[in-house]
């Protein structure tokens, strides 16, 4: 229970950062993203009783789904009689809930969320399967190039990463890398931390 309260009250930084450390960038690697993924897939197969031997009715020949139902049914009644199945249970929910607000964010830092229909239906494929979603997105979303630019005040920004439409000719948006405030600027040199329109 303790990430459901930092995951449920957290604010996430905007900006790309410019040199991710070395944890960071294996992390976010595409390959730990498949590895994630793989093992998440193997821990629902085991999990859903797959790799379990047959030992129902003697042994005999039941389909996957038959011995599924049948884990299933023990797991319930696990869940209502015994404390250290029901908390773990009710974490992960909470959890798997709480992941929507970085999904979005990190679907929106590499451009996925422009707000068309698509995007939103491909945000909810990914959100409405527990775990495997998420480890999907980690193994097939696009790297993150960072735009950082100094303007005229010396402030360097990370550009455009969350621009939400067509600004003005000759503006651009940024995020103030010490605050994390968007803020618009122009090839004039002037700065602003309202929308211009």
């Amino acid at each position: 229970f303790g990430l459901t309260p930092y995951l449920a009250l957290t604010s996430y930084d905007q900006s790309v950062p410019t040199a991710p450390s070395a944890a960071a960038s294996f992390v976010g690697s595409r390959a730990f993203g498949i590895f994630q993924l793989l093992s998440t897939l193997g821990a629902y197969g085991y999990a859903s009783g797959f790799f379990a031997p047959n030992d129902l009715n003697g042994g005999s020949d039941f389909p996957v789904d038959v011995i599924f139902a049948y884990f299933l049914k023990l797991f319930v009644a696990d869940f209502q009689t015994i404390k250290l199945v029901n908390i773990p249970s009710c974490d992960f929910v909470a959890l798997w809930m709480l992941s929507s607000k970085p999904l979005y964010e990190d679907m929106k830092r590499r451009g996925w969320m422009k707000g068309e229909i698509a995007d939103w239906g491909l945000f909810l494929s990914f959100m409405l399967t527990p775990l495997i979603g998420v480890c999907t997105w980690l193994a097939v979303r696009p790297e993150l190039k960072p735009a950082v630019v100094a303007n005229s005040q010396g402030v360097v920004a990370d550009v455009g990463a969350f621009s939400d439409g067509a600004l003005p000719a000759g503006w651009q948006a940024g995020t103030d890398a010490a605050t994390g405030d968007s803020y618009y600027y122009n090839d004039k040199g002037e700065t602003s931390w309202e929308r211009p329109s």
